[in-house]
């Protein structure tokens, strides 16, 4: 099996494979070259959590959003993107249809982040009265 093949005949196992090395390659980088760390010093649990997220979420979740959702849920982007730049600025539904993607991408990622401040702030205000000295 060639390796075109197998990224056409099997997409999603092939980019959730893809977003796992990706991520857990990035992280182990950042581990190494950006805090410093020797590979005996790597936080593995950290690597298995970026991993796991890279595999699950990167490689299946968005496969789904992408190829199964988001064409189902704005079904005149594919013909939006398809056409000449001139008749894309003609065509209202398909202008209407990107924008809906684009906001719901960043609608994601504010919700994402605000649930993460809101844990971590959560999780820190637990830890933080045995520091305060009154």
């Amino acid at each position: 099996m060639t390796f075109k093949f197998a990224t056409i005949k099997h997409p999603l196992v092939f980019g959730s494979i893809f977003a796992c090395l990706k991520t857990s390659s990035a992280d182990l980088l950042v581990q190494m070259k950006i805090e410093d760390r020797k590979f005996d010093e790597v936080d593995w649990r950290r690597q298995i959590i970026f991993s796991s997220w890279g595999l699950v979420y990167l490689g299946g979740v968005q496969y789904f959003i992408y190829n199964f959702a988001f064409p189902r849920l704005f079904p005149a982007a594919k013909r939006f993107t398809e056409v000449p730049f001139r008749n894309k600025l003609q065509d209202r539904e398909g202008i209407k249809a990107w924008a809906m993607q684009v906001s719901s991408d960043a609608g994601f990622f504010l919700i994402f982040y605000g649930k993460q401040t809101r844990i971590e702030d959560q999780s820190t205000a637990l830890v933080r009265p045995q520091f305060i000295s009154i």
